[in-house]
């Protein structure tokens, strides 16, 4: 018996009709999209996982998100400088503000492209509405040719319009600014607005900034980085990681450790969080503050810097040079951080760990204006920075050391006058003085001590 006299006529036809449809292929694309989501939502960055979407779901700078929302509200709207420090949710707000404008399909629907523009390896995200780059990797090199290529290209979308981010625009070249002001006024007819991200706006020209509607973002408070970080500790139960008997001091504490030791840094807080219990993991009970191994290494140099004696005539004696020590300190923490973060995190140390800064107020103004200008030195690039980081460094030494050979001559000079005035005491005392020339002359009798 065959197997086609087995199936009833309406089961012949049922699998004729199947074998004539087209078999449906799940792409590659979107098999690595979706098992990139799924390892995301397990293993991803709480700061991505957790990050506002919507405008409204906002925590802080609620005033700022509202007058953002009214600019945007315009069909003609300005160009866009957004001012903030590190992990004040910049790009946060940002991708609200284009989820606002587009909706989140389109923002969404986003992709990774590697190009080379103009000679330069670029790594930028696009997507039908928008375009974003960050411009930290490229300092140094031709980034004119790179920001004008991307701000002419794309397509027009069905809002009409499409948007340009640039991250860490104050990093930019002179030369790339002076095109970016150039392109903005020609794109601004074909559609085209751009939203400048930066820490500091005196690293942005003049006409760029005229042409821009600046909001600034303040950096979150303590109490609203506890109130985060609590959260999302309760959204990953990592209160049952701490011990059987949950007890919320120990999570309290911890959330307050992590706010004091961000300094208002919301992306190094709830990377703090994480890694603090990904350690504990490992452990029965227990949680501890981990902070950033380079941040360590930060605190190293400074303690080297209080210890060390770098004009010590018996180390040079020995050929040790403490300097050396630091200056492996700088190289190694150049691998991984960018100068001025480096430059600034040094800042940091110096004013709060140093006993000299905190009695000196001339110091710590010379200090800021050199770290200002070693700042500056560096976003111009042509230089290596290590030479920018340990210039900056090496200051810092030299007003400790400066210090220190003024406390050794004032310790000299008053050393020097209790002697004198001794001396003035002793020649003022008639018995002293009879006394003296007695011995001198050698008619004094020694007195005999019992042994």
């Amino acid at each position: 018996m065959s197997f086609e006299s087995t199936l009833e006529q309406g089961d012949v036809e049922m699998l004729d009709a199947s074998s004539d449809e087209e078999v449906v292929e799940i792409a590659e694309e979107e098999l690595l999209a979706d098992k990139y989501r799924q390892l995301k939502e397990r293993f991803g960055f709480f700061g991505d996982k957790y990050a506002p979407e919507e405008l409204d779901e906002l925590d802080w700078n609620r005033d700022v998100v509202d007058r953002a929302r009214r600019i945007l509200g315009d069909p003609n709207f300005p160009h866009l400088l957004l001012v903030g420090p590190a992990g004040s949710g910049k790009k946060t707000r940002v991708l609200a503000l284009l989820r606002s404008l587009f909706g989140t399909a389109h923002v969404d629907n986003s992709s990774v492209v590697e190009e080379k523009i103009n000679g330069v390896e670029v790594r930028y995200v696009t997507s039908p509405v928008h375009t974003e780059l960050d411009v930290s990797g490229m300092v140094g090199s031709r980034d004119s040719k790179v920001v004008s290529h991307l701000l002419e290209a794309g397509e027009h979308n069905v809002a009409g319009f499409r948007v340009f981010v640039v991250y860490n625009a104050h990093l930019l070249s002179m030369d790339a600014q002076s095109a970016l002001r150039r392109t903005m006024e020609s794109v601004a007819k074909k559609g085209r607005k751009v939203f400048l991200v930066c820490q500091d706006a005196q690293g942005i020209i003049d006409p760029i900034q005229g042409r821009c509607t600046r909001l600034r973002l303040a950096a979150p408070d303590n109490a609203t980085i506890v109130r985060i970080l609590t959260t999302v500790a309760e959204r990953e139960r990592l209160d049952n990681l701490v011990d059987l008997k949950y007890n919320p001091e120990t999570l309290s504490e911890l959330f307050q450790s992590i706010a004091v030791e961000s300094r208002g840094d919301m992306k190094k807080a709830i990377w703090m969080l994480q890694a603090s219990f990904a350690k504990k993991r490992g452990q029965e009970k227990g949680v501890q503050l981990i902070v950033p191994e380079w941040v360590r290494l930060v605190q190293k140099i400074v303690t080297k810097m209080k210890e060390e004696d770098f004009n010590s005539n018996e180390a040079l004696g020995k050929g040790e040079f403490p300097f050396e020590t630091v200056i492996g300190y700088i190289e190694n923490l150049l691998i991984s951080v960018e100068p001025e973060e480096l430059l600034l995190q040094l800042r940091r140390r110096f004013l709060s760990s140093i006993e000299f800064y905190a009695s000196s107020l001339h110091g710590r103004i010379e200090l800021l204006r050199k770290h200002c200008e070693v700042v500056q030195r560096v976003r111009e690039g042509g230089q290596t920075p290590i030479l920018h980081v340990l210039a900056f460094v090496g200051f810092s030494i030299g007003q400790l050391q400066e210090k220190k050979q003024k406390d050794d001559d004032r310790h000299m000079r008053r050393s020097l006058l209790e002697f004198y005035n001794q001396r003035k005491t002793e020649e003022a005392d008639p018995a002293l003085q009879e006394r003296l020339r007695l011995r001198k002359e050698g008619l004094e009798k020694p007195k005999l001590t019992l042994l």
